[in-house]
């Protein structure tokens, strides 16, 4: 279940940088634990880029690919109890 945001977040609360670490160090033991755990599945899709060489209509493949990820779950669903990872968001109201 997703819960959305406070409506009492402001633009400060974003910019605080001990939220946001805090909020990384939570991403990080969620990774942490799904990778131990089972991995991820990664779903999504990618497109190598085309580029018009100047002066021609000749199309060129650019250098780079883009990733575009459209969903991110664990392999196996949780079995165990990662309420202790999980990021306040009302710890952001100032």
């Amino acid at each position: 279940m997703t819960t959305a945001l406070p409506n009492t977040i402001t633009e400060g609360s974003y910019l605080d940088m001990g939220h946001v670490t805090r909020l990384r160090n939570k991403m990080k033991d969620i990774n942490q634990h799904v990778v131990t755990h089972s991995g991820w599945n990664v779903i999504g899709w990618f497109k190598q880029g085309h580029i018009t060489e100047q002066g021609t209509d000749l199309q060129i493949a650019s250098e780079t690919t883009t990733l575009h990820i459209v969903r991110l779950c664990p392999t196996l669903p949780l079995t165990d109890d990662i309420s202790n990872k999980k990021f306040n968001v009302n710890s952001m109201i100032e």
